[in-house]
């Protein structure tokens, strides 16, 4: 009797066909009914193009300022103080090396943008902390719009 309690309902043998067929099968390709030159954005790329943009987005917007390639990536990482001087230097000489027409000048600027935004992770706490405001805000609007105190 043991076995029995602990075998799994008996299931039909065209269970999985007849669940199968509840949805049509998606597309594998892209829609190709918009014409040859359509392309599949991502999100970051739809979001750009959107006139409205969240209030979040609009304060990350200056936040986080787009700089060329790593930098970014060095914005939201964390540089440690004691080797924010060296790393500058090494960032400066890196982006006179690809660029031949960028001045000195330009490029202390965005390495020196990109290393201060990411000293001690300050760019990171302060989109946490942004992000935490925008997710209070919005949980009290859906209290507001329900009712609830």
């Amino acid at each position: 009797m043991a076995e029995q309690r602990n075998q799994p309902p008996e299931q039909p043998e065209d269970l999985y066909d007849s669940l199968k067929s509840v949805e049509p099968r998606r597309p594998s390709e892209p829609d190709d009914t918009k014409g040859t030159d359509a392309k599949v954005k991502t999100m970051e790329e739809m979001s750009a193009e959107s006139p409205k943009l969240s209030d979040l987005q609009s304060a990350l917007q200056f936040l986080l300022p787009k700089l060329q390639g790593y930098l970014n990536i060095i914005q939201v990482g964390r540089v440690f103080p004691d080797i924010y001087n060296p790393l500058l230097s090494i960032l400066v000489k890196d982006l006179l090396a690809d660029d031949d027409e960028m001045s000195v000048a330009t490029a202390i600027a965005y390495a020196n943008t990109a290393l201060s935004i990411g000293i001690d992770g300050e760019g990171r706490i302060d989109v946490i902390g942004l992000y935490g405001r925008a997710s209070e805000t919005e949980v009290e609007k859906e209290k507001a719009k329900a009712g609830l105190p």
